[in-house]
């Protein structure tokens, strides 16, 4: 009996992943997005209250990401010494009372504070929800589960900032930060109800800072594991679109707060018939191969992107030509990232199967600082002109391609 066999005999989870487990588990994983894009439609309410400027703005996107980021590399690796569920229930408790302090902060000074601890909490969930789909299950049907999860995952960036363009008609924008609080509020519950210790007591690693830093060293020098790393920044071109809505919907496309939808709808579009495709074929097609056919889509996507935002928003032709030509890059950036993140993210765990909260925290750690640098630096650079942000998201699918090239050429074993 292998080991997830007997995790699952043990938890009681049939071979065949439940559809309570699949929702649950993405409920875990949407924090994270929802926690970064409900309070979108927000930023300009913030901003007239606090008197404080665009650029500032950005960093209640960037701070969130950095603490996120510097966090989740400890949250996969504690769980291997404590357990799964510890980990998760500690996090919510913390992200809980930053959900009300972000409700209630006086100052945008406190606001960035309450900010930062969401950003150290919220990876408790969605770092480990990726790791409680590898303790139950390998193979083919690990692949399958991820894509599910990540199918329902991926609804977020879309429905997140039109629940907060919602509240903005009903309340202000401390009602979006305690949206979030209700959220992990009933994320919370389900996870006590529905999710299982996955980790036997066995199969814990010393809790000793030595060990869990030992182990995350292991991970984090492995050369195969930084290029599957380097060649992710090919999938997360979108996130340049998701970070740059606050600037693109009302400034860009001078939409409202209630038209967050009309950019993220199509990369999510997008995102779920990647997913679909990944479960469906998930038995027939290697993940090297899902990865190939994902890189020349998301280089299309992104070039095309880059030459519609020129014509079309820079140079201000949006009579000549339909703005709805806008959202066919985006959507194929969804479909392109779903295509390889999946399959990408599992091949880097699964090179450590006796650490997988450790490798699961290193892959989640270069993906997130990933997203730090699009927020932080790359859109605030490039936000002057339309074109310059696709530009963005089209470099990193090159330097994607380049590492994944390097690495088909130092691996030879099909992944």
């Amino acid at each position: 009996m292998s080991e997830t066999s007997a995790i699952r005999l043990s938890t009681g989870f049939p071979d065949k992943p439940p559809f309570a487990l699949i929702i649950s588990l993405a409920m875990l994983a949407m924090l994270g997005p929802f926690t970064i894009d409900m309070i979108f439609p927000g930023f300009p309410h913030i901003g007239r209250e606090f008197n404080v400027s665009t650029a500032q703005l950005q960093q209640i996107t960037s701070i969130y990401l950095v603490a996120f980021a510097g966090m989740s590399l400890f949250h996969g690796a504690i769980s291997d010494a404590i357990g799964r569920k510890r980990v998760m229930l500690l996090a919510f408790s913390v992200y809980l009372l930053a959900s009300l302090g972000t409700t209630l902060a006086p100052s945008f000074e406190l606001l960035l504070i309450f900010r930062t601890v969401q950003g150290l909490s919220a990876g408790g969930a969605t770092v480990i929800s990726r790791v409680i789909i590898r303790d139950l299950y390998s193979g083919p049907i690990a692949q399958r589960l991820t894509s599910n999860v990540m199918m329902v995952f991926a609804l977020a960036p879309a429905i997140a900032p039109i629940i907060g363009g919602w509240v903005l008609l009903i309340g202000t924008w401390r009602h979006i930060f305690f949206a979030m609080f209700v959220y992990a509020a009933v994320t919370l519950v389900l996870t006590l109800i529905r999710i299982p210790e996955t980790l036997p007591k066995t199969k814990r690693l010393p809790f000793k800072p030595g060990a869990i830093l030992k182990a995350l060293v292991h991970v984090g020098r492995n050369p195969r594991f930084l290029l599957l790393g380097l060649v992710t920044l090919a999938s997360q071109g979108f996130f340049v679109y998701i970070s740059a809505a606050p600037v693109i919907i009302p400034h860009y496309l001078g939409l409202s707060e209630q038209d967050y939808w009309l950019l993220f709808v199509p990369i999510i579009g997008g995102m779920t018939i990647g997913n679909l495709l990944v479960g469906r074929l998930s038995f027939r097609v290697r993940r090297s191969t899902f990865i190939s056919i994902a890189l020349p889509v998301l280089l299309i996507a992104h070039s095309y992107s880059t030459v519609m935002a020129y014509l079309i928003i820079d140079t201000g032709n949006t009579h000549a030509l339909p703005a709805q030509l806008l959202m066919v890059g985006p959507a194929l950036a969804g479909l392109g990232a779903a295509l390889m993140m999946g399959p990408t993210q599992l091949e880097m765990v699964d090179m450590f199967p006796d650490s997988k909260g450790s490798a699961t925290s290193v892959a989640s750690f270069l993906l997130l600082l990933c997203s730090a640098t699009i927020a932080g630096v790359i859109v605030p650079a490039a936000e002057s002109a339309a074109w310059q942000l696709a530009a963005g998201a089209l470099g990193l699918v090159v330097v994607g391609s380049i590492g994944w090239l390097i690495y088909r050429a130092v691996v030879k074993k099909p992944v």
